[in-house]
């Protein structure tokens, strides 16, 4: 999940998804008007990752074609899987943020679409972050509601529910809440390489 996005609901489904072949599953970039996958929401086949030595394909691309990507990570992320992923419904992947590039394109089916239920996944891309002191885009106040939000909220809420887990994952016996910025994470890199 990427720094600019609000999850505002159960991503449960997200768990039972069966990704066969496939090296992962991501939305279309900006609601099928953009090229290829945003990566701002990725739902990773670590299995395959891991025995097909894709973090290493990923940095080889990476050094061969830093200077021909537009959208850094995400474009040599669609350059390497092209066809190879599962797509994610819009909701999975809301690109509140294109707002903009789709008034200057002429995209004018994206503002038709409705945000009430609100999508499960809020992504607040382009320069027009939320936080900014002079933003304009839509949904805005959903961010600031989060951000304001205390961490006791947000734990009650947790734990008040009785958590259902998907039939065919692991159940475990304790739960552990890490109230961090990833970024002070130590061995972040060993610990997501050790995931199942």
């Amino acid at each position: 999940l990427d720094s600019d996005l609000i999850v505002t609901g159960d991503l449960t489904d997200l768990f039972e998804l069966d990704l066969g072949e496939n090296y992962l599953a991501a939305a279309r970039s900006c609601f099928g008007a953009g090229v290829g996958f945003n990566a701002g929401v990725l739902l990773i086949n670590n299995k395959k990752w891991g025995s097909e030595t894709i973090r290493q394909k990923l940095i080889d691309l990476t050094e061969k074609e830093h200077e021909n990507v537009e959208e850094g990570d995400q474009s040599i992320l669609n350059m390497l899987f092209k066809d190879q992923y599962s797509s994610l419904e819009d909701q999975y992947n809301f690109q509140i943020g294109y707002d903009y590039g789709a008034a200057a394109f002429k995209h004018q089916f994206i503002f038709d679409i409705p945000l009430e239920p609100l999508p499960l996944i809020l992504h607040y891309i382009s320069q027009d972050k939320p936080w900014n002191q002079f933003s304009v885009g839509r949904l805005r106040e959903v961010w600031w509601e989060y951000s304001l939000m205390d961490w006791s909220v947000i734990l009650n809420e947790w734990f008040s529910k009785s958590v259902k887990y998907p039939s065919k994952s692991q159940i475990f016996k304790l739960q552990c809440v890490n109230l961090t910025n990833s970024w002070c994470v130590e061995k972040i890199d060993y610990l997501a390489e050790q995931l199942p």
